[in-house]
Order: C-alpha cells, then sequence, then structure tokens
C-alpha cells in the first residue's frame, strides 16, 4: 500500500503556520497544533535562509576598498553597505530575483501522513475546515488552498 502524503507549496507555510498559532485552541486540539508548527518551522527556517541568499545573489555590490561588498537601503532610502543599517537588500536585477524566488516558492514540502502523524494532521485538517475565522480577499484565497490541500487526508 502507497503512502498518502500532504503536500505544502513553500509559499503556503509561513502564513499556515502563523494562522494556526493565532487560533484558541486547547487541549490536544493545541498540541497537534503545536507539533504541526514545530514541523513546519523547519522549512518556514530554510525559506528565509534562502530568500537572504538569494538577495545576496542579486544584490547590487560595489567597491569598498579591495572588497566587493553587498549594497543595502537604510530607513531612510538611501545606499549604504553598514549591514547594522539596512532595512532590506538593494536589489540590482529585480526581475531576476523575482523569477528565480518564484520558483522557489512553488516548491514543495511533502509530508508522508504515517500513523505516527496521522492524529497531528487530521487535527490540524479538522482546525483549518472548521474553523469560524472570517477571511477577505487573499486570505479567502489562501484559506480555500489550506483547505483544498488538507483534504487528501
Amino acid at each position: 500500500m502507497e503512502t498518502k502524503t500532504l503536500t505544502l507549496p513553500n509559499y503556503t507555510i509561513v502564513p499556515l503556520a502563523g494562522w494556526l498559532a493565532n487560533q484558541n485552541l486547547t487541549g490536544l486540539t493545541s498540541r497537534c497544533r503545536t507539533r504541526f508548527i514545530r514541523i513546519l518551522s523547519e522549512r518556514a527556517q530554510e525559506i528565509e535562509k534562502t530568500r537572504i541568499e538569494l538577495c545576496e545573489k542579486h544584490s547590487a555590490k560595489t567597491k569598498k576598498g579591495e572588497k566587493e561588498v553587498l549594497v543595502y537601503i537604510d530607513k531612510d532610502g538611501k545606499d549604504t553597505t553598514e549591514f547594522e543599517k539596512m532595512i532590506s537588500y538593494k536589489i540590482a536585477d529585480r526581475k531576476a530575483f523575482d523569477e528565480e524566488y518564484s520558483i522557489y516558492m512553488k516548491e514543495t514540502l511533502v509530508l508522508d501522513i504515517t500513523k505516527e502523524r496521522m492524529e497531528t494532521l487530521m487535527n490540524v485538517k479538522n482546525i483549518i475546515l472548521n474553523t469560524e475565522a472570517m477571511f477577505e480577499k487573499e486570505g479567502a484565497v489562501m484559506y480555500e488552498e489550506w483547505c483544498s490541500l488538507f483534504e487528501v487526508i
């Protein structure tokens, strides 16, 4: 018998974990939510690390002495090479960055639906499908996607 899987695109990981974390839950349901968020948090850290790597790869660079350094944007919107003052990277090739990041965010996290994970995943599925939370605009679209992803369980 083939193991069923839950497949989550990278772009759903952080919003789903954030939404789940903000739900008022008790007992076993809360524990299962926390277990699932732990699973997602590892991928969320990887996503952030990859985002930073892509920013650095596509960031503007300048010479500082003999060394080539990254250019950042400070709080006043001005260029800086001081990491401590940066609020964002100055992306030199926005189109290339956006394309590469978009491809990465469509990659998926595939979780085997094992006997050990079944209780956790079923509880998370029930949280999602039976929520009384209200969703609007992009949130409603994202919620519909979560429902579709979890209905395979």
